[in-house]
């Protein structure tokens, strides 16, 4: 008979290898087809054609109103940091403040207790030996009531009842009294609700994040793409050529724009965008012709090396064109990844999951 023994899946339980095979705890890898890569001209916010077109310094391509809303709210948000930290600066401050006047109080009262010790000294014992010969005398009292008579339901509300104006003239809205065998205990309610750790906003250490002003603060807004420096004045308005005029009336897709020297449809090919016209050509149109005397084709105007920007292309299928593989890690696989049509961490049109 054949051997069994280490066949898969026989054991009582599941290995690290055949979870990782299942998809449970193991980084994934797919291959991405061409219909997941974003063509040439969309924004990189919207994913869509761009019908305001502008450029970033460093070659992405944005829809105006998307990436003026970006800004924006950079904006906003360095605001609300500056105020935050702000207040954070005031607060701290005011503890610094406070922990001083708190260090002063204690080096006079060392000085009082030094210079006054003996009356001082001989008040507070009094004091404490008043307090203990009150708590003796309940003490008494209130073992012998309660050897006198049975706990009943009538006696202990009377024990209550003496327990409550043994309390004095404290405040016992917020006290509760709990009842045993033994004795009644008053519980504030307030010092369990500063205790219980549960409860983030009633715990006493539960305090706000700090803001580190190296790092939350920002100086100047950012790229949403690559996180640089990125201005409002920096952004290039871009005259795209319509290659496909039907195509683009549909919403847009891989050849509706054109090189404005050659008049040939970019899909992925790498392309320029010339500042001063906000034309769009080829790098092969720039190598050959553009370098050569640093004119512009179209309004004939005199360019500089800074003046000649690089776009990003788009990208295709080919993994020597761009990296086509998305990696993903899950520990745990749901229901909709084990019934979707796709196998994978892609879904049909390439979305992550």
């Amino acid at each position: 008979m054949p051997r069994h023994a280490l066949n898969r899946t026989d054991r009582p339980f599941q290995t690290a290898a055949e979870r990782a095979e299942a998809g449970f705890g193991k980084t994934h890898t797919e291959r991405l087809g061409t219909d997941v890569q974003l063509p040439f001209g969309y924004c990189a916010l919207s994913l869509k054609a761009a019908l305001d077109p502008v450029a970033s310094p460093h070659g992405i391509v944005f829809e105006r109103e998307f990436i003026l809303n970006s800004l924006v709210k950079q904006k906003e948000d360095m605001k609300r940091v500056s105020a935050l930290l702000a207040e954070q600066k005031a607060r701290d401050a005011l503890e610094e403040q406070v922990t001083e006047l708190q260090a002063k109080r204690r080096k006079i009262q060392a000085f009082e207790q030094q210079e006054l010790g003996s009356v001082v000294l001989s008040t507070a014992a009094n004091s404490i030996a008043d307090l203990n010969g009150s708590s003796s005398n309940q003490t008494s009292a209130k073992s012998t009531f309660r050897g006198n008579f049975s706990l009943s339901n009538i006696h202990a509300n009377k024990l209550e009842q003496d327990e409550k104006k043994n309390v004095g003239d404290r405040d016992t809205s917020n006290f509760t009294f709990t009842s045993s065998r033994q004795e009644y205990i008053p519980v504030n309610l307030k010092q369990a609700r500063q205790a219980n750790f549960w409860v983030a906003s009633d715990a006493p250490e539960a305090k706000k994040k700090r803001i580190d002003e190296e790092k939350d603060l920002k100086q100047h807004t950012e790229c949403p793409i690559t996180g640089k420096k990125l201005r409002l004045k920096d952004l290039i308005p871009i005259k795209f050529e319509i290659y496909d005029q039907k195509l683009f009336d549909d919403g847009g897709g891989r050849g509706m724009y054109c090189c404005s020297v050659t008049k040939k449809p970019i899909t992925h090919q790498k392309v320029t965008l010339i500042k001063p016209s906000g034309i769009v050509c080829f790098n092969e149109c720039v190598e050959k012709t553009i370098r050569k005397d640093m004119k512009c084709p179209v309004s004939g105007k005199d360019l500089r090396e800074s003046d000649l920007v690089e776009l990003i292309p788009g990208n295709t299928g080919f993994c020597s064109h761009n990296s086509i593989e998305a990696k993903s890690y899950k520990q745990m696989r749901t229901a909709a990844m084990i019934n979707a049509d796709r196998t994978g961490q892609c879904g049909l049109k390439g979305t992550m999951r």
